[in-house]
């Protein structure tokens, strides 16, 4: 349930200057926003283009039937499945979502439109409200694209040790 705030107590000279650095605030929490957005697209286009591109290697090894490769297989999966998952998660942050915007309709204030302190007061907690829910969708964003993006680096981690391995218990044996 939002929070529901209170200005009544700032005076009538700073509201308007009050209810300005407001707006700005919220225009920022919308760039944030479209630059996540932009991060996220991205980063789930690399990690799921990389996914198919695995995916790919894996299938040129089974059809080649070249034994030498057939090491490969394994790390290849695990990095491949984890970059699947990384891209999926990264685009889930960046789905679409209700995003507060500044501004209203003239039919919504109207009623607080004969005293601009008033009408300025009203729309400067409203638009703290909105920042608010803005800022919970961002941070809700980010969580899912830090997962994403920790999933598809421990996948590749996995890869590295699952290739490995096998060299540093042959060499442990001698």
């Amino acid at each position: 349930m939002p929070q529901k705030y209170d200005f009544s107590d700032v005076p009538d000279s700073v509201v308007p200057e009050f209810h300005r650095l407001a707006s700005e605030t919220l225009d920022g929490t919308i760039q944030i926003a479209l630059a996540a957005d932009v991060r996220a697209t991205t980063l789930a286009g690399i990690f799921g283009g990389a996914s198919v591109a695995l995916l790919a290697a894996i299938a040129t090894i089974l059809a080649g039937n070249s034994a030498p490769y057939h090491i490969l297989l394994l790390p290849s999966f695990v990095a491949s499945f984890c970059l699947f998952v990384a891209a999926t998660l990264c685009a889930w942050s960046s789905r679409p979502i209700d995003f507060f915007m500044g501004g209203y309709e003239p039919r919504l204030i109207q009623e607080s439109a004969k005293d601009m302190n008033w009408m300025l007061r009203f729309a400067t907690e409203d638009i703290q409200t909105r920042i608010d829910a803005n800022k919970a969708a961002l941070s809700t964003g980010a969580k899912f694209l830090q997962c994403g993006m920790a999933i598809a680096m421990l996948g590749v981690v996995a890869a590295v040790i699952i290739v490995i391995y096998p060299w540093v218990s042959l060499v442990r044996s001698f």
